[in-house]
């Protein structure tokens, strides 16, 4: 796809954004719009791709129906951050088509501030790599993936204690308004970009991540978890393999989380790059900067 694919990839997205907005306001008129994570800019130049709530998404799990909060909350003493990870990772160690990680909250709050910004990238994804001889160039594809942030509500704070008959007690009450509010979850759904551009709001992603936020006031993280979309022929297979989802997540970070040095700053402005001056966006680049071993 040349440079004009980014361009008809953009505008696609802030059409069907308009349109989506459109039908909210027409299904309820008192629901506010702007309901992303960004805000249209005033003036005639073109809106920057705004976070939206894709229909084929799925509803957000609560985390308080994959681990038993009032329990982990009611250890004595209480859990620490190193511990909260240990469970969290082991409660997912055997279950397959899932991902998980413990992310600081700083971490999360650089994550958080850079999808504001920028809510929508694309990130390759090695296929068919093949082992070559030393010194040869390897051999194989790449897919690309089109990548979407959401931001959702701010989860509350748990209450650590509860009385006899599951009403929070005063003290803790106090204790959980002391501890401050927690940040907003936030979703991220990759999705191939043929597909998507061929089928749009209905394409199926591949792999969604989920930042689950309520601990992150009492425990300073958060907790993500990755589900892998199943393939419709069923026999537990997926639509992508453990090793290929957390691939992608690990290209996700080479941008959003790139850290410092020369590679950091380039990754930086072909981010950037992508949303501001489409017409300058180099997929040749993008693979250089993603360190996969593949060039165009």
């Amino acid at each position: 796809m040349g440079v004009t694919g980014v361009d008809e990839l953009r505008e696609r997205a802030r059409r069907e954004l308009e349109a989506e907005r459109i039908r909210r306001r027409a299904e309820n008129p008192t629901l506010e719009t702007g309901n992303g994570i960004d805000h249209a800019p005033q003036g005639n130049s073109p809106p920057a791709p705004a976070v939206k709530t894709r229909k084929d998404s799925s509803p957000i799990k609560s985390l308080d129906t994959i681990i038993n909060l009032p329990k982990l909350l009611s250890s004595s003493p209480p859990l620490t951050q190193a511990q909260l990870g240990a469970l969290w990772t082991a409660y997912h160690a055997r279950k397959e088509g899932v991902l998980c990680a413990v992310v600081p909250l700083e971490m999360y709050s650089q994550l958080i501030e850079t999808a504001r910004r920028y809510s929508q990238f694309v990130v390759p994804l090695p296929r068919g790599v093949k082992s070559v001889e030393d010194g040869k160039e390897p051999e194989g594809g790449t897919e690309m993936f089109f990548i979407e942030w959401a931001l959702h509500h701010c989860p509350t704070v748990p209450n650590p204690k509860v009385d006899e008959l599951g009403l929070p007690s005063s003290q803790s009450t106090e204790q959980t308004a002391s501890a401050g509010s927690n940040p907003p979850i936030m979703t991220l759904l990759f999705t191939p970009l043929q597909e998507y551009k061929h089928r749009q709001s209905f394409a199926a992603p591949h792999l969604a991540l989920t930042f689950h936020t309520d601990l992150a006031s009492t425990h300073g993280v958060a907790l993500l978890r990755g589900e892998i979309t199943p393939a419709q022929s069923g026999n537990g297979r997926w639509l992508l393999g453990q090793e290929e989802a957390q691939a992608l997540v690990v290209a996700m970070q080479k941008f959003y989380l790139p850290g410092t040095g020369e590679a950091a700053k380039d990754r930086e402005e072909l981010l950037k790059c992508f949303h501001e001056r489409p017409e300058e966006f180099k997929w040749e680049r993008l693979l250089e900067l993603s360190d996969i071993g593949i060039k165009l």
